[in-house]
C-alpha cells in the first residue's frame, strides 16, 4: 500500500512539474527530475569557501579586534554578477524560501564536518524589522535558519531577538555609513533565556560586517554567552 501511494505521489510530482516547470535557484534553467532547488551543475560549480575545514578564516578574521565569536562559517564566496548573488537575490527579494531551507541544510551539514565548531543551543536568524517584514512577507535568514536547525537537530528561536529599529538599505552606504546605520537596531527581549547559552546567528550574506557586528555587540551583554555565525555568502572584497 505504502508503495502504491509512494508511485502516486512522484507522479503527481512529475505531472506538476510538467506543466509548472521549477527553475534552478541560482542559474534558472529547468530543474529535472532528480534535482532539487539547485540543479547539479550549480551545486558543483558554486564557489564553496570551505571555511567549515580550518580556524581563523577569512570571516572569522573580519571581527579580529571588534567583537568575541567562537565560530565563523559561510558556505559559498559572493560577489556581484555570479549565480551566487542570483541565488541569494531570489531567496531574499523573490521569495524562494524552499531553497533558503535547502541551502541551510547544506549548511548544516558542512558545519557538522567541521570538527572546530560546539553544538549550539539555539539557531537564531538575524531578524528583520517588523515594517520591513510586513511588506517583504517574510525574513529569509528565517528560512536558512531552519533549515541548519533541522539538521544539527538544535531548536529555532526566532521571538527573543527583536529588531526595533527601522533602518534603511545598506546596499549603496560606506562602511562608517553602515555601521552609523544599524546602531543600536537590536534588542533582547528575555536575557535568561539565552544566559549561559552558545548561540548559532544566522543570516544571508556578509559583506563588511556591521550589521553581524551590531547584532554580536548586542547579545554580547548577555552573562555567559558564546556565539557563532553561520551565512550563505561571504564578499571577500
Amino acid at each position: 500500500m505504502n508503495a502504491i501511494f509512494s508511485s502516486i505521489k512522484e507522479f503527481s510530482t512529475d505531472f506538476s512539474k510538467l506543466f509548472f516547470p521549477v527553475n534552478c535557484a541560482a542559474c534558472s534553467k529547468v530543474l529535472q527530475k532528480n534535482e532539487e532547488e539547485i540543479c547539479l551543475h550549480c551545486i558543483s560549480g558554486l564557489p564553496k569557501t570551505s571555511f567549515w575545514q580550518f580556524k581563523d578564516n577569512p570571516f572569522e578574521q573580519l571581527f579580529w579586534g571588534r567583537v568575541d565569536i567562537h565560530r565563523a562559517v559561510a558556505l559559498f564566496y559572493y560577489k556581484k554578477g555570479t549565480k551566487v548573488q542570483q541565488l541569494i537575490h531570489n531567496i531574499k527579494y523573490r521569495g524562494k524560501l524552499s531553497a533558503g531551507e535547502y541551502c541551510g541544510k547544506w549548511l548544516g551539514e558542512k558545519l557538522l564536518e567541521d570538527r572546530y565548531f560546539n553544538m549550539p543551543d539555539y539557531v537564531v536568524p538575524v531578524p528583520l524589522h517588523p515594517k520591513r517584514k510586513k511588506v517583504r512577507g517574510y525574513n529569509q535568514a528565517d528560512c536558512i535558519a531552519r533549515g541548519i536547525s533541522k539538521i544539527l537537530k538544535v531548536p529555532l528561536e526566532t521571538q527573543n531577538f527583536k529588531r526595533v529599529k527601522y533602518n534603511v538599505s545598506q546596499t549603496k552606504k560606506s562602511r562608517f555609513e553602515r555601521w552609523d546605520n544599524v546602531d543600536r537596531i537590536f534588542e533582547i527581549e528575555n536575557f535568561d533565556q539565552f544566559t549561559g547559552k552558545h548561540l548559532l546567528i544566522v543570516d544571508d550574506v556578509v559583506t563588511t560586517g556591521s550589521t553581524l557586528e551590531a547584532c554580536l555587540l548586542n547579545l554580547q551583554k548577555i552573562e555567559n554567552v558564546t556565539l557563532s555565525i553561520v551565512v550563505l555568502g561571504f564578499s571577500s572584497s
